[in-house]
């Protein structure tokens, strides 16, 4: 149920920033959801295999899931935080071949405006 609820929940943060900043969903904004669901999906698992593996230990429902909760949230917290410091660089427009993967990070508009500024120091 975790992983089923977790999903549509980072899909909709993620369609809701999208929107707030105007920016289209194209083939690189998809690319960038199809990790978000992969990671949200495992997130997930992790917590639900460790509390079923407590559930198996004799711990009730209640113990189980705040366990593997309190455990769990530190490789989350840390592969999450990977995730996210290794897409800076394509959000913030960085790097080489920035112009055609900034797009992943941000969008189409600041791809623009990166060649913009890219041209006007030339």
């Amino acid at each position: 149920m975790m992983v089923l609820l977790g999903v549509p929940l980072g899909l909709m943060g993620a369609v809701a920033s999208l929107l707030l900043r105007g920016l289209d969903l194209d083939t690189y904004g998809q690319i960038g959801l199809v990790m978000l669901i992969g990671l949200t999906a495992k997130n997930g698992i992790l917590i639900v295999e460790f509390a079923a593996e407590q559930r198996r230990a004799g711990a009730t429902v209640l113990e189980a899931a705040m366990k593997a909760a309190r455990i769990r949230l530190r490789p989350i917290l840390m592969t999450s935080c990977a995730m996210i410091a290794g897409m800076m660089p394509l959000a913030l427009g960085l790097g080489n071949l920035v112009l055609a993967l900034v797009v992943l990070g941000v969008g189409r508009d600041h791809c623009v405006a990166v060649r913009v500024q890219v041209a006007h120091q030339v």
